[in-house]
């Protein structure tokens, strides 16, 4: 176990390069002739490569959550939701009472064509 655990930190050393140059090149011949231990440098190397991602992950969420949280986001919200026109507010506002009008004056214009037709003896 203790001899695998070396084997382990040699390999992390030698990918995140905290080897002397002399450990290296010794290091890179004995990886010229063991499979094995090309296999577990390649493996190290891909987990490293992760734990970098997740890292680098982890830190830009975090900057973007501080960033979100300066926002204002109330005001955003307000400036963009939609303006109503003043024709469409006094719609709202006098729309039965622009209906009753109407209904009134087509009533008058009917009541008026109506006794003119039949109230001057025509029809």
């Amino acid at each position: 176990m203790d001899m695998e655990k070396e084997v382990l930190d040699w390999i992390e050393r030698y990918v995140t390069g905290q080897m002397s140059e002399e450990e290296r090149r010794h290091f890179e011949l004995v990886l010229q002739n063991d499979e094995a231990l090309q296999e577990k440098v390649g493996q190290q190397k891909f987990f490293l490569s992760l734990l970098f991602e997740a890292g680098a992950n982890a830190r830009l969420k975090n900057q973007l959550n501080k960033i979100h949280d300066s926002l204002p986001i109330e005001e955003l919200i307000d400036s963009c939701k939609p303006q109503h026109s003043k024709l469409y507010v006094l719609w709202k506002r006098y729309r039965v009472a622009v209906a009753i009008a109407a209904s009134m004056g087509v009533l008058a214009v009917s009541l008026t064509l109506h006794y003119m037709y039949y109230g001057s003896g025509i029809g």
